[in-house]
Formats: structure tokens, C-alpha cells, sequence
């Protein structure tokens, strides 16, 4: 995503993202808002507090699955699957499948 074709908001919130993640390497976070109101004023001067709502979201690597020996039995067993629950890609469901597995331990 380029900076330069958002509204100065979005702007903000990438680059305080990509400002978050060069601090914290390894971590990705995603800005959900922010919010800028005065902290007092003092000799014609005013102090703003920015609260930034952020969230910290695990990172995904990409595993090929195209080349994996599966049973055609099991790939068309999959195929129903993935027509009955509304995915579009079948990657995508297996995906979802082996998070909510391993997600349950």
C-alpha cells in the first residue's frame, strides 16, 4: 500500500504502523483509530494527548499447497466443503481449518 494515495489519516496510521513495526521487528500491528484531544493549556500554548488504538496481529507466512499428494477422494471431499461453507479458494478453508485446530490447544 503507498502512503501517497491515502487521506492524511490513513497516511498517519501507515506510517505509524511501519514506525511500530521497524521499533518492534518480528511484530505486525494494525492501527484501528486515533484520537487527538487537549491535555490542558498554558501561555497561549496547547497540549495534545493522541491516543493510538493499535493491535498487534500474528504474522502469516505463505505455504505452497499446490504440490501436496492428496487422495482424490480427499480433494473432492474438500471441494464439497468449500462450496457448502462459501469459501472461493480452497486454500483459504484449509487454512482456516488448520488455525481453528491448532488454535484450540
Amino acid at each position: 500500500m503507498k502512503a501517497l494515495n491515502l487521506n492524511k489519516e490513513e497516511k498517519l496510521k501507515y506510517e505509524l504502523r511501519t514506525t511500530l513495526e521497524k521499533v518492534y521487528p518480528g511484530l505486525d500491528f494494525v492501527i484501528n483509530g486515533l484520537q487527538l484531544e487537549p491535555d490542558f493549556f498554558y501561555s497561549g500554548r496547547t497540549v495534545f494527548n493522541l491516543e493510538i488504538d493499535a493491535n498487534i496481529t500474528e504474522s502469516v507466512d505463505i505455504i505452497n499447497l499446490t504440490n501436496m499428494p492428496i487422495k482424490r477422494s480427499t480433494i473432492k471431499q474438500l471441494k464439497e466443503d468449500q462450496q457448502k461453507h462459501g469459501y472461493k479458494e480452497l486454500t483459504t478453508m484449509v487454512a482456516d481449518v488448520l488455525e481453528k485446530h491448532y488454535e484450540q490447544d
